[in-house]
């Protein structure tokens, strides 16, 4: 009776004892991100575009874009020990690349950007040491791209409308995964510096035609970015096959500061 009396009284307490021993945390961060932007099948319209105008141009598209830039938003629950914890974040990204400038002997000009936004679901685990603070994570990444096709007139104004063949804004949504890793540095109670790096991979390589940019902006019945300029021009309404696919991935990093709180902190 007695070791049955115990037993009630050690259930009994059980939940808080489990509380007492459990850490939780709550964390926000945001500041400057990056992303390289490799692709093989943006080169195959660029190339395509530099030999179709060659001669009359004076300064063809460049084969790779320049790393996109611009911010992000994060956050974050923890549960674990105070030395580490088990991590749920979910997270905002919006980058772009500078200008890819094709200009042509007349002064005009074309630019091609490419525009980066992701909705990042963040799994991980994140140790604490002293004021240095680390983890590793996998991302489940909604990515949305976007290929601005801007025409230049020679006075510098643009126009991404209709009134020039491939004006638009290309788009394409991909769900993607990635790996990754993150440092902090406390610089203050509850305040961190910290910079974090994912690579994101391409997925769904076998279906391309899943793929395809669309310029759903303009919603207009050509609206897609060639990999043969010479057959576009000739046949623009027959995209099977001439269609350029969103197989953007990379490198994503951030850098910024971080609020975190816990009920174990010291």
């Amino acid at each position: 009776m007695r070791k049955f009396r115990n037993l009630i009284i050690l259930v009994a307490f059980l939940p808080f004892q489990i509380k007492a021993q459990l850490a939780f945390s709550f964390s926000a961060d945001a500041g400057y991100a990056g992303s390289t932007v490799k692709s093989a099948e943006l080169p195959i319209f660029l190339a395509s575009y530099n030999g179709y105008n060659g001669s009359t141009m004076s300064t063809p598209f460049k084969m790779e874009q320049s790393a996109a830039r611009g911010k992000y938003v994060n956050f974050a629950v923890g549960i674990g020990s105070s030395k580490g914890k088990f991590f749920l974040g979910f997270g905002r990204y919006l980058v772009r690349t500078p200008a890819n400038e094709a200009k042509f002997n007349s002064g005009e000009a074309r630019d091609i950007s490419v525009e980066l936004k992701d909705a990042s679901t963040e799994m991980g685990y994140r140790f604490d040491a002293g004021r240095l603070t680390g983890g590793l994570q996998m991302d489940l990444i909604l990515r949305t791209v976007s290929i601005y096709s801007e025409y230049v007139f020679p006075d510098g104004s643009r126009s991404l409308s209709a009134d020039h063949m491939l004006n638009g804004v290309y788009t394409n949504f991909r769900l993607q995964i990635g790996l990754g890793a993150n440092l902090g540095y406390k610089i203050l109670p509850h305040l961190y510096v910290i910079g974090k790096c994912d690579y994101v991979f391409q997925t769904d390589k076998s279906h391309p035609e899943y793929h395809d940019f669309q310029d759903l902006q303009m919603f207009r019945d050509v609206d897609y970015l060639p990999r043969d300029m010479a057959g576009y021009v000739a046949n623009s309404w027959n995209s099977v096959g001439n269609s350029i696919s969103n197989d953007i991935h990379g490198l994503r990093f951030g850098i910024g500061l971080q609020f975190m709180i816990s009920n174990n902190e010291e």
